[in-house]
């Protein structure tokens, strides 16, 4: 399935042509009146760049050469220049159909018709009804609620999308972002799955989990993490580490067992081939571990009561020379161990102190005659 709202614009604006759609704009006939340019022939807008594009858009009126409304979402001169200057686009770039998409749903949805995404995400105060509104006044070809469901513009302009059919589109839309953010995706993640125009890409979004993302299926990498040394019990300051956030401290970890089972790319985001590998990796600990397990193979609910400890009996219990390698070189630099050592070092000290103190006195002898 594409996106539901992607699918009404193309049916409404841009037809069979799609990401080559485009108009001439209207041109002052002798008449005194406003006529449509006609559409000359086909053009294939990704062999022209960006800046290309524009510079069209912007010819005289009376030009023939002159672009106004261009692609799959009929992007006007005002819009495409918005959308360059607030997304920092290379004016150089080819106008390619991924580079539209990304307009539309970085710009079109998002900056310049607001109410479209705050109602999708849920933001307090947005409703269906200015959703729609927006919609039709970006596209002529949508239905306005507030003109009973007739096109937003007067004119030749005609209503082809019903009020129904968007509100189908942006209940949607609405109710999959929501249904992502419960199984803890983060929120940029959740918004660019539910704008994704390719069904794979869609997936694709869902199925990271990353930095922001939340929930129970974060508790249980971290969980797995944990297991197998790569994550602490304890946050930078010492105290319970949460668990259900993806934090700095979550990336680390990821990254550290990517590199460790030659995942590549190495960034810090369980994909399905993390996740995969932390299944294989968690299931052949158990096996190395064989039946009965010992308490110390941390099964859940069990802790011997030190966070650094458990690491360490994890690591070990394990069978990963490396993973007990690096958790006893953590553990070894921790501050907690560094005072520890400072402390022993100091009453190693003082115990030498004392015979030598002794043998003095006796040399010296007794301090009153």
């Amino acid at each position: 399935m594409t996106n539901p709202l992607y699918d009404l614009i193309a049916r409404g604006e841009s037809d069979t042509r799609g990401y080559n759609a485009y108009n001439r704009g209207t041109y002052r006939g002798e008449d005194g009146r406003d006529h449509m340019r006609k559409v000359t022939g086909p053009i294939d807008f990704s062999t022209m760049t960006l800046g290309q594009v524009q510079d069209r858009q912007h010819l005289p009126r009376n030009d023939e050469n002159r672009l106004f409304a261009v692609g799959r979402y009929q992007l006007i001169p005002e819009t495409m220049d918005e959308a360059v200057t607030l997304l920092h686009l290379d004016r150089n770039q080819p106008f390619t159909p991924q580079l539209q998409d990304r307009i539309f749903s970085e710009h079109l949805i998002v900056n310049k018709r607001p109410a479209v995404h705050d109602y999708i995400v849920g933001k307090p105060g947005a409703t269906l009804e200015k959703a729609q509104h927006a919609l039709a006044r970006e596209w002529a070809s949508f239905g306005d609620p507030d003109n009973q469901g007739s096109t937003h513009y007067p004119t030749s302009n005609r209503a082809s999308i019903t009020t129904t059919q968007s509100a189908n589109a942006l209940n949607q839309m609405r109710q999959e972002y929501q249904t992502n953010i419960a199984k803890g995706i983060s929120p940029d993640a959740a918004w660019q799955a539910v704008t994704a125009i390719d069904p794979q890409q869609r997936q694709t979004q869902v199925a990271h989990l990353r930095q922001g993302s939340h929930g129970q299926a974060v508790t249980d990498l971290q969980t797995q993490l944990q297991t197998l040394g790569y994550l602490k019990h304890t946050d930078a300051h010492g105290g319970p580490l949460p668990l259900g956030t993806f934090g700095p401290a979550t990336v680390q970890a990821v990254k550290a067992f990517q590199r460790d089972q030659h995942i590549t790319p190495v960034n810090g985001m369980a994909g399905p081939k993390t996740l995969d590998a932390l299944h294989k990796a968690i299931e052949k600990q158990h096996t190395q571990q064989g039946q009965p397990q010992s308490a110390f193979s941390l099964q859940p609910g069990f802790s011997t009561g030190d966070p650094d400890l458990d690491r360490l009996a994890a690591a070990l219990f394990s069978k990963d020379d490396a993973a007990f390698s690096r958790v006893s070189a953590e553990i070894a630099q921790s501050p907690k161990v560094q005072a520890m050592v400072r402390d022993g070092h100091a009453s190693l000290a003082a115990a030498q102190q004392v015979p030598q103190q002794a043998q003095a006195v006796g040399r010296r002898g007794p301090a009153f005659a």
